[in-house]
C-alpha cells in the first residue's frame, strides 16, 4: 500500500519538475498520467488483475481524476476565459451531453 502511494508521489513530483518545460509543448498532465497508467498496465501487478472494480484500483483512479482535474483547473487563464465565454458554454452545454449520450450508446451496444 505504501509503495503505491510512494509511486504516485514520485509521479507527481516528476511531473512537477518538468511542468515548466511541458507548458511550452503540447504535452499536458493528463497525457503524462494516461501514458504512465498505460505503461503500468503491462506489468503483472496482482491488484490490477481484479479490474477497475477492485477497491484500491478504484481509489487510485479517483485520486488520479482529482489530480488531473485540479491541475487543469489551476492552469485556467481567467482573463482569456472572460474574453471568450462561449467556449465553456459550448463545452458544457453541447460537448458534455453528447459525450454522455455517446457513452450510453456504446455501453448499451456492448452489453
Amino acid at each position: 500500500m505504501i509503495i503505491r502511494f510512494f509511486f504516485m508521489a514520485v509521479l507527481i513530483l516528476g511531473y512537477s519538475i518538468i511542468s515548466k518545460r511541458a507548458e511550452q509543448s503540447i504535452i499536458t498532465a493528463p497525457m503524462v498520467f494516461v501514458l504512465v497508467g498505460l505503461l503500468v498496465s503491462f506489468f503483472p501487478i496482482e491488484i490490477l488483475k481484479e479490474g477497475p472494480k477492485a477497491g484500491l484500483v478504484k481509489v487510485l483512479a479517483e485520486l488520479t481524476l482529482i489530480l488531473v482535474l485540479f491541475i487543469d483547473a489551476s492552469t485556467i487563464d481567467r482573463e482569456k476565459l472572460k474574453l471568450d465565454r462561449s467556449l465553456p458554454i459550448r463545452l458544457l452545454g453541447i460537448g458534455l451531453p453528447l459525450t454522455m449520450l455517446l457513452g450510453a450508446v456504446i455501453h448499451s451496444a456492448l452489453s
